[in-house]
């Protein structure tokens, strides 16, 4: 999604730092590009979206109070992260 978003300059200069170690200036340098190019947010959209769909989903299940719960939960904590 940033290659595809991102200004051409942009698109190669990040293609020419993945897969090689970056220095922590590298680092920056390649997060200010992919947030730059709205791949970050799209990506934290589509995730926030497909958890909806499994909550949706398992609400629909008709399983058992206990698991539902549980399977709730697992599905939000293995959705969330901090940036």
């Amino acid at each position: 999604k940033a290659m595809a978003s991102a200004s051409q300059a942009d698109a190669e200069r990040l293609d020419r730092l993945l897969g090689s170690s970056l220095t922590a200036a590298e680092v920056t340098e390649a997060r200010g590009i992919i947030s730059g190019s709205g791949a970050l947010a799209a990506t934290e959209k589509e995730i926030e979206d497909a958890t909806g769909e499994a909550l949706t989903a398992l609400d629909a299940a008709g399983i058992g109070a206990i698991a539902l719960g549980g399977l709730q939960r697992l599905a939000r904590l293995a959705s969330q992260r901090d940036a």
